[in-house]
């Protein structure tokens, strides 16, 4: 087969029409891409397992007087439970000096499952948490290909002790699903 010959014009990585190959520098950079394997499902596995094992002593509080008596156990709004008048009220207005509607119609989605038990509210922060740390994990080896660090990464992130402060209060860990994504855009300037 000749070099211009017709089964490499216009392909990707060919310079259109002349069948030649364009260097790497034009075809721009090519992202690691690790594939999903048995391994990556059990660390996930184990991630959430043993996150549940160091958090799940958090199940047995009550509700912290801090932020907790603000945010749900006096809220009407969040106490009320899910309706589409409360889910309005989460995104138009401001309330104990924070908008976060995320943070509020989660709290009523507690309230609407667990009412005011602070176990049934724990675990769902606890699980929000869990939700966080595997999705770091996913995503730090879809960015990078490196399956065992991207675990330590996301199993020091798991595992923390300044996380027990979103788990046990009740301030929803969405740090990561809120800014995670975000991070990972790569604008030139950083």
């Amino acid at each position: 087969m000749a070099f211009g010959a017709a089964g490499n014009n216009g392909g990707p990585g060919s310079i259109s029409g002349t069948g030649k190959s364009a260097p790497q520098s034009l075809r721009g950079p090519v992202a690691p891409q690790a594939q999903p394997t048995p391994s990556s499902f059990l660390v996930c596995l184990g991630l959430a397992f043993i996150t549940f094992a160091v958090y799940a002593s958090v199940l047995g509080h009550k509700f912290v007087y801090f932020d907790d008596k603000a945010y749900i156990t006096e809220n009407p709004h969040v106490r009320s439970g899910l309706s589409t008048t409360e889910i309005g009220w989460a995104f138009s207005h401001g309330y104990v000096g924070n908008w976060h509607p995320l943070t509020w119609i989660s709290h009523m989605l507690d309230c609407q499952l667990w009412g005011l038990s602070p176990t049934g509210h724990h675990f769902s922060s606890l699980l929000l948490h869990i939700a966080n740390s595997v999705l770091l994990f996913l995503v730090l080896v879809d960015m990078t290909a490196e399956r065992w660090r991207s675990a330590l990464v996301a199993a020091l992130f798991a595992w923390h002790p300044l996380h027990v402060e979103s788990t046990l209060n009740m301030l929803k860990p969405f740090a990561f699903t809120k800014y995670g994504a975000r991070s990972t855009e790569h604008d030139g300037t950083r």
